[in-house]
């Protein structure tokens, strides 16, 4: 049984004491840091539950839920498959799920512990629960308590809010006008508020309404915020900063290591990807990349050498040419399709991993580490899957589509998914043996500890097949899991923070971040991997207003919940 321990004691301990504490202590009371640039946080701690079994690879688990195409078929691009979203919606330290679909309704997975589920339709009678596309879980009005929030293939934007009593209470969101396909939420400012960021499909669009969308021209990238909640319901004001797009993909990333995040946007159909920087309330647009993928379809960040910069990866379409099966049943595709690269074209059809350099400039490496060609992949993430201190790498593939794979049987283009192992040294590998590589046609997936064991499991939402969640049996490594609470601001889950763990000479880093990958929505609850007899050192908070607050030796296998009160200075 998969219980919830209860929280440890508080303890009042000042930034002195806390320097010659011991690690649990250190981990159960309210951090006082003192100094320029720091803020106090309370510090609470849960064990992480002991390991039920161990081996050496992930164990497939089917789930109650089948995102299903309109028509039976491949239509108006719903081959693009649906979106799924994590967090704990209920509040009883068990990550739940959100599975979007097209042709029926949604499903909601209530984690009941122990890696099992109660299904819920997402339905009710006042709009529709299908057609969706991206899912984030988010607590848009600040009570709380996770909502759900959706895109749908006609751009609209859709809030369930989650109630005190239990359920959910369907709101729009008004003022939100450009159609959105992909979307994000973050702390853009750094005020304790939340900013809304859409894309549009505007091929899909066309696709759906035709003439009326051609006509009304309103498709494109928009940034809202912050919202509001008052007896008229919730509310965005925001503005414009593309009027056409094909963005599959949005990601808020610190370009400049500033502290401040910028706009990367992934476009598709060789629309190229664009990058916003902020100054004060105008956006100006840069070009960071001297190379670019084609047709983006998802970004995901890492930091994969632990030196706490990091870096972006984006997927696109590209067999691997190592593979000559791979290349047999992409030739029909790749000769209708082949076009002349011009020598001074900055985009590729193939997966793209950007490094920063020293004067901030910015190299893609995804060639030189066999990174650039994993099939028509769609959501990646990065997670140490194996508790080792590296992030390693997810990627989902596959494709139905009756028109372009008009040769191949049910137009379905079967590959595997892959898994990449960081190995320590810079470079990844490919690593089967994790049991990964299901050929369902994968399209949104997040990795996070669904049963609170201190290791990442891998969730999946495919198209045409049941949705699947891997369960992580790795074995070795302990691990370190951090809530952040950000009370008194209406970004309580502080979107934005970024978290660093010393351990040794490395920095680990993560991002606090609603999403990343393809319509993929992510926990804020982080996850830091350390091989056995590592030891973690200080444990740094970068909140969204750049104020610090650290733990200085939190204890390995525990969820940590780092809570900042008074909002905004």
């Amino acid at each position: 049984m998969n219980r919830i321990l209860p929280m440890t004691a508080a303890l009042t301990i000042t930034a002195l004491s806390l320097q010659g504490a011991p690690s649990q202590a250190a981990a159960s009371g309210p951090a006082t840091v003192s100094g320029t640039g720091t803020v106090a946080a309370t510090v609470s701690s849960v064990p992480l539950q002991a390991r039920r079994s161990c081996g050496a690879a992930f164990l497939a688990h089917p789930l109650p839920h089948t995102t299903t195409m309109r028509g039976g078929g491949a239509r108006f691009y719903d081959s693009n498959g649906s979106g799924l979203g994590v967090g704990d919606l209920n509040g009883d330290g068990l990550l739940d799920a959100v599975l979007g679909n097209l042709a029926g309704t949604g499903t909601i997975l209530w984690n009941l512990g122990g890696l099992r589920f109660r299904a819920q339709p997402l339905e009710d009678r006042s709009a529709l629960a299908s057609e969706i596309r991206d899912v984030k879980l988010v607590d848009v009005n600040a009570d709380g308590r996770l909502d759900i929030t959706l895109t749908h293939s006609r751009g609209g934007i859709g809030v369930w809010l989650g109630r005190q009593g239990g359920g959910f209470t369907r709101e729009w969101l008004s003022g939100a006008r450009t159609p959105a396909y992909t979307m994000q939420w973050d702390d853009l400012s750094g005020a304790g508020e939340l900013n809304l960021i859409t894309g549009s499909y505007d091929a899909a669009l066309e696709a759906e309404m035709g003439s009326t969308f051609l006509f009304a021209s309103n498709g494109g990238v928009a940034v809202y915020g912050p919202v509001r909640a008052d007896a008229g319901g919730l509310s965005v004001q925001g503005q414009k900063l593309a009027k056409t797009a094909h963005t599959l993909a949005l990601l808020p990333f610190d370009l400049d290591g500033d502290g401040t995040r910028e706009l990367v946007v992934g476009n598709d159909f060789g629309m190229p990807d664009r990058v916003w920087k902020r100054s004060g309330a105008t956006w100006a647009e840069i070009h960071p990349f001297g190379r670019i993928t084609r047709n983006t379809m998802g970004f995901s960040s890492t930091d994969m050498d632990n030196d706490g910069v990091p870096e972006l990866f984006a997927t696109d379409m590209k067999p691997d040419f190592a593979d000559p099966a791979a290349v047999a049943i992409w030739t029909g595709l790749l000769e209708r399709t082949y076009e002349r690269l011009q020598y001074r074209d900055i985009q590729r059809a193939e997966n793209t991993l950007q490094v920063r350099h020293r004067g901030g400039t910015y190299r893609n490496v995804a060639y030189d580490l066999a990174m650039d060609s994993s099939g028509w992949s769609w959501s990646a993430q990065f997670g140490d899957l194996d508790n080792d201190g590296f992030e390693d790498l997810y990627v989902v593939n596959g494709m139905i589509d009756e028109v372009v794979f008009k040769f191949l049987k049910g137009g379905e283009l079967v590959e595997r998914n892959r898994a990449y192992r960081n190995t320590g040294r810079g470079r990844y590998a490919l690593n089967p043996g994790w049991k990964l590589d299901s050929t369902a046609s994968g399209r949104s997936m997040a990795l996070a500890d669904f049963d609170n064991d201190g290791r990442l499991d891998v969730l999946v939402n495919n198209v045409g097949s049941p949705a699947a969640l891997y369960e992580n049996q790795l074995c070795g490594g302990g691990a370190l899991e951090v809530n952040l609470k950000w009370s008194g601001t209406h970004n309580l889950d502080a979107l934005g923070a970024t978290v660093l763990l010393r351990a040794g000479t490395a920095s680990l880093r993560r991002d606090v971040r609603s999403g990343s990958g393809y319509l993929s929505g992510t926990p804020a609850r982080v996850h830091f991997g350390l091989a056995g007899g590592a030891q973690a050192g200080a444990l740094e908070v970068v909140w969204p207003d750049g104020l610090r607050s650290v733990v200085p030796r939190p204890p390995l296998n525990t969820r940590l919940t780092l809570t900042r009160t008074g909002g905004v200075p």
